[in-house]
C-alpha cells in the first residue's frame, strides 16, 4: 500500500483549485490516503511468521476492508475531478500541473490494483453475497469446491484459473443492474470468457475451464432451487 500512498499523496498535494467539485474530490482522496496509511500500520502491527491463525484471519479481514474502502474513496475522488473537467470544458483549461497530477493518480491506481486486487475483490464479493441473488453463495461454494478438488489432483493450473474467476466475479458483477442482478447462465459464461481472455494459460486450459464453469453454474443453480423448494415446503 506504500506505493499507492506515495503516488496519491504527490498528486493530492497539487490539487489547489477553488471549486466545490475539487473540494469534494479532496475529501474522498483524503480518506483514501488515511485508509492507505491505516492499512500499512495494521499490516505491520503483527509478526506474520508466528502469529496465531485466528489473529491472522482477523487482521486480514480488516485489511480487506481498508483496501476496499481506500479503492472506493479513491475512485469517488477521481470521479469528482472528471466532473470538474467536464464542467469547465470549453470555458477554461486545467492548470499546467493537471497532467502530472493525473499521472500520479494513475500510478496510485495501478499500484492499488496490482498489490491489493484480491483484498478489494474479497470485500466486494462479501458485499455482493449479502445484497445479490442468494444463488451467488452457492456459485462461490461450487467454485471453492472446484479449486479444492483441482489442488488435490495436483492440477494447479486449473485451480489457478478458477481462483481467477472467483476473484474477478465482483468486477464483472458491477456491469449488472437492477433485475439483471439475478445472474443467468449466459451472463456467467460471458464473465468467464472475459476473465479467461486476460488469463495467462493455454487455449486447452481455458476451454476446459469454460466447460467446467458451465457445469459448476448449473450445479449451483440446481442446489439453490432444491434449497428453495425445501424452504417453501417447510413454510407450508
Amino acid at each position: 500500500m506504500q506505493a499507492t500512498y506515495c503516488s496519491l499523496k504527490v498528486g493530492y498535494d497539487k490539487l489547489e483549485i477553488d471549486s466545490p467539485l475539487i473540494a469534494e474530490g479532496k475529501k474522498y482522496l483524503s480518506l483514501a490516503l488515511e485508509l492507505a496509511r491505516l492499512y500499512d500500520a495494521l499490516n505491520n502491527s503483527i509478526f506474520w511468521k508466528t502469529a496465531r491463525p485466528s489473529v491472522k484471519k482477523r487482521v486480514k479481514q480488516q485489511l480487506n476492508i481498508f483496501a476496499f474502502d481506500c479503492y472506493t474513496n479513491f475512485i469517488a475522488g477521481c470521479d469528482c475531478l472528471n466532473a470538474y473537467v467536464e464542467k469547465i470544458n470549453g470555458t477554461a483549461t486545467p492548470p499546467n500541473w493537471w497532467s502530472s497530477m493525473i499521472v500520479d493518480f494513475t500510478l496510485a491506481y495501478n499500484a492499488l490494483l496490482r498489490e491489493h486486487k484480491r483484498e478489494i475483490a474479497s470485500k466486494q464479493l462479501s458485499l455482493w453475497e449479502n445484497h445479490m441473488h442468494p444463488m451467488l453463495s452457492y456459485l462461490i461454494q461450487a467454485i471453492d469446491d472446484m479449486i479444492e478438488a483441482a489442488n488435490k489432483d495436483g492440477d494447479r493450473s486449473l485451480a489457478r484459473a478458477f481462483y481467477a474467476i472467483k476473484s474477478g466475479i465482483p468486477y464483472q458483477l458491477n456491469y449488472l443492474h437492477g433485475s439483471d442482478r439475478v445472474l443467468q447462465l449466459w451472463q456467467f459464461e460471458q464473465m468467464v470468457e472475459n476473465l479467461m481472455s486476460n488469463f495467462n494459460g493455454s487455449k486447452a486450459l481455458k476451454d476446459l475451464t469454460s466447460y467446467y464453469a458451465k457445469a459448476i453454474f448449473q450445479k449451483a443453480s440446481a442446489d439453490y432451487q432444491t434449497e428453495e423448494e425445501f424452504s417453501n415446503q417447510k413454510k407450508l
